[in-house]
This record gives structure tokens, C-alpha cells and sequence, in this order.
């Protein structure tokens, strides 16, 4: 589910569909991180979404070991997910394990729709 506010991630246009889930949500990751309301790089700083901040030991399991290093693993988590959906110049400052993160400001007013 989606909270439809203006920082969430986009819902897809088409259905999730159970054969192709895997590529529909690596799909959608990629989006989200490539978008302002996902992350920002600012010089050495990674500015990502509060989700990672709420949600942070989620990512833990499959995100921690992509960055190895004494940070958190709450950290390492996060910065493995850019290296995995980041685009190339965020990829490359999570992946050396020495970038800053920060947390964007969540908007939590409502997407508009167009009218059909």
C-alpha cells in the first residue's frame, strides 16, 4: 500500500502481477531513487527519503552486506540500497562507504490526480 502523498513512491500505471513482481519492484526502486522526493546527492552527502529513516531495519537483511564497514547496519543497509537502485554518481559515493546520509523532509500532502 501507498500513502499517495507527494513524498511516496509512484504507484505503478499497471497492475503488480505475481510473474513479473520481482522486475516491478526493482523497477519501481530505481524510479524512486532517480526522483528528488527519493534521494539527492549533495557533494558527498546522500540525501534519501524519512522511509529509510522509519523503515531502516527493514533493509537490513538484504542491503547491510553490499556496503561492508563498522558503520550500523542500519546505515550500511541504506547505503547498499542506493548502490543497488541509486543512480550511477549516488551508486558510487554509497558504495565507497564514506558518504554522509541525511533525511529529506517528508510531504505528506496528497498527490494531485489529473482529471480524466
Amino acid at each position: 500500500m501507498n500513502c499517495a502523498s507527494v513524498s511516496c513512491p509512484p504507484l505503478a500505471a499497471e497492475p503488480y502481477r505475481a510473474d513479473t513482481l520481482g522486475a516491478q519492484l526493482d523497477a519501481a526502486a530505481r524510479r524512486y531513487l532517480a526522483s528528488p522526493e527519493g534521494l539527492r546527492l549533495d557533494g558527498n552527502t546522500l540525501r534519501v527519503s524519512s522511509i529509510f529513516k522509519w523503515y531502516g531495519e527493514d533493509f537490513v537483511a538484504e542491503y547491510s552486506p553490499i556496503v561492508p564497514g563498522r558503520r550500523p547496519q542500519v546505515e550500511r543497509a541504506i547505503l547498499g540500497a542506493v548502490v543497488r537502485y541509486g543512480l550511477p554518481d549516488a551508486a558510487a559515493r554509497a558504495r565507497n562507504g564514506g558518504a554522509v546520509i541525511a533525511f529529506l523532509d517528508y510531504d505528506w500532502s496528497l498527490n494531485e490526480t489529473e482529471p480524466r
